[in-house]
């Protein structure tokens, strides 16, 4: 649609720095689009220590020639970059309604990724919705770690799911990335609900997703590169 090649780079914390002066190579005008709390900070910590050229006061990534920076779940106080946040709470609180209306139990579950302030919104958000309905209803929640391999641990998720299971939860809520993918499946393998996160997961597991909760990143950045190409990208 915007006639530009799209190049994606999965990393770990420990690769930023690489990524990033791999990015830079091929000298894009739009991006980087970082998704995960704080990436665009850290892509920049590293910049500066692989390439003495940038200073706080050039807009970091300018030196490189990448041009509209998008922090996606933080705020980035840094000139050149668009930062994007959500009010995941919001659509979390709709899942948890809509996982009291499906619990038989009374009960259900939460599986949160990494131990942040961002996963925590999406469980007290959760939590909250499943209340509004069944007051007397219980909530399971657990987070997967406190460290970046909590988004990549599918199976310490399908734990995790295991437990919520047999204390009696029948839907469980999974926003931890790749490790939610355990959660489904440990969901499909009992017989209970799951609840997908940032994109329809049903087709995952057909018939055990209850629903996904989608924040829509897409229209998100859709919407930077649409004011990019029209010369209307802001910062902030």
């Amino acid at each position: 649609e915007f006639g530009r090649r799209f190049f994606e780079i999965a990393v770990t914390e420990d690769r930023v720095g690489g990524a990033i002066a791999e990015i830079a190579g091929e000298a894009f005008e739009l991006g980087p689009i970082a998704q995960g709390p704080g990436k665009i900070a850290k892509v920049t910590a590293k910049v500066r220590i692989l390439d003495p050229r940038v200073t706080r006061e050039v807009g970091e990534l300018i030196t490189f020639g990448i041009r509209i920076p998008l922090e996606i779940d933080m705020v980035v106080d840094l000139p050149n970059v668009r930062s994007v946040v959500f009010n995941e709470h919001e659509g979390s609180y709709l899942v948890g309604v809509l996982a009291a209306m499906a619990s038989k139990s009374g009960k259900v579950g939460f599986v949160g990724g990494m131990d942040i302030p961002l996963i925590s919104k999406f469980g007290c958000g959760y939590a909250g919705g499943f209340k509004s309905v069944k007051a007397d209803g219980e909530v399971f929640m657990n987070m997967t770690g406190d460290t970046g391999a909590a988004w990549n641990d599918p199976v310490k998720g399908g734990e995790l799911a295991k437990s919520q299971f047999d204390r009696g939860a029948d839907v469980v809520f999974a926003a931890a990335g790749q490790t939610g993918l355990g959660v489904l499946q440990a969901a499909k393998d009992a017989g209970k609900l799951s609840i997908g996160v940032d994109s329809n997961q049903n087709g995952i597991h057909p018939g055990s997703v209850l629903t996904s909760m989608l924040k829509r990143v897409d229209v998100a950045v859709h919407a930077a590169f649409t004011d990019a190409q029209a010369g209307k990208f802001t910062p902030g």
